[in-house]
């Protein structure tokens, strides 16, 4: 494969986004470690006793209309139905160049496209983001007395 090639390019990218996301993650979390290549989720987040899987998506902003689209298409996995079916509890969003993460609960997701301009981003987007995914995904349904009376 030539070094400038598109799949070779979009492979050093992701790689680029988790390691990134790993760097942020572990400054929350106590654990986060990478899995092998080829697994459907990207990293492990363990915290407070719980594994997390987490699936990395990395995008440049379009040099169109200044977006970022996050696709979930697994299209170019068909060989693989384990990617389709694999249960991925947090996404992990990494917009380049800035390297801002944006964590998300695949629990709260319920479409095949992520677009946003990222003008949402500041500094405390990464810590409030997965705090609100972690939370997403834990909570426990609130019981509604006057259904019961």
């Amino acid at each position: 494969m030539k070094p400038n090639s598109k799949p070779y390019l979009s492979m050093r990218t992701g790689l680029i986004g988790e390691l990134i996301v790993q760097k942020v993650a572990v400054q929350y979390v106590d654990f986060c470690f990478r899995t092998c290549t080829g697994h459907p989720a990207d990293l492990i987040l363990d915290h407070q006793g719980k594994l997390y899987r987490v699936q990395v998506k990395t995008r440049h902003k379009s040099d169109k209309n200044n977006k970022v689209q996050y696709c979930f298409d697994f299209a170019c996995r068909s060989k693989n139905e384990r990617h389709t079916t694999y249960p991925i509890e947090i996404y992990a969003f990494c917009y380049m160049p800035s390297g801002v993460v944006e964590f998300k609960a695949s629990n709260t997701m319920n479409y095949t496209n992520y677009i946003t301009d990222g003008t949402h981003l500041d500094e405390d987007t990464e810590r409030e983001s997965l705090q609100k995914a972690l939370d997403d995904l834990n909570l426990s349904p609130e019981l509604n007395v006057s259904d019961y009376i």
